[in-house]
């Protein structure tokens, strides 16, 4: 079992490389990661999330304690995405920042390497995953900002060939009518607006 563990952890790691994938969603297990940095199992990173899960849900959400208290890390992950936490609650200014500050007391000891990992994690909707979904989180952000980058292009390429029509439709107006010379009307014959021009 742990053999196929390590092959999916190099298979991951490949993965990170081939698409520069940001390090914070690799396990401890991956070359990515220096002993050095202090990143523990992808457990702690549970553990800590449903503490802020269950916070927000105490703290801003009224969610009564006795109800909280029997949450399973289903039913934290559940909670969190429903709410669209990593969007709605981002992690600095509501658990590192003003009365809401958890790192005097709640982070202390935690490497500077695990809260950029954690933070991110968060504000990305990538806690309560592995790492292999964490990847695939990724890459389908990656998708999808091509993709709306694409539709970007494409917006605006159709945007020029309809400024491109007008012009060439008002060059045609203009060498039909009667108010300009023929020696103007034959120079403006031979022009068409092209891309380039625009």
């Amino acid at each position: 079992m742990a053999k196929n563990n390590n092959n999916e952890v190099g298979t991951l790691d490949t993965i990170v490389d081939k698409y520069s994938i940001r390090i914070e969603v690799c396990t401890n297990q991956s070359k990515h990661i220096d002993r050095g940095m202090n990143i523990p199992s992808d457990m702690m990173f549970e553990h800590d999330t449903m503490f802020l899960t269950k916070r927000i849900a105490a703290g801003e959400l009224g969610i009564d304690t006795d109800t909280i208290r029997s949450w399973s890390p289903d039913d934290c992950k559940n909670f969190y995405q429903e709410h669209n936490m990593g969007l709605v609650y981002k992690f600095s200014e509501n658990f590192m920042t003003g009365t809401k500050s958890l790192s005097k007391w709640y982070f202390e000891g935690r490497s500077e390497h695990y809260m950029r990992f954690l933070e991110y994690r968060w504000n990305q909707g990538m806690v309560f995953t592995s790492y292999r979904e964490r990847v695939d989180a990724a890459l389908q952000s990656m998708i999808d900002n091509q993709t709306e980058s694409t539709n970007t292009i494409i917006d605006k390429i159709q945007d020029l060939e309809e400024q491109k029509a007008v012009l060439n439709g008002e060059l045609e107006t203009l060498v039909r009518s009667e108010a300009i010379s023929d020696r103007l009307k034959t120079i403006l014959s031979d022009v068409k607006i092209d891309f380039s021009d625009l």
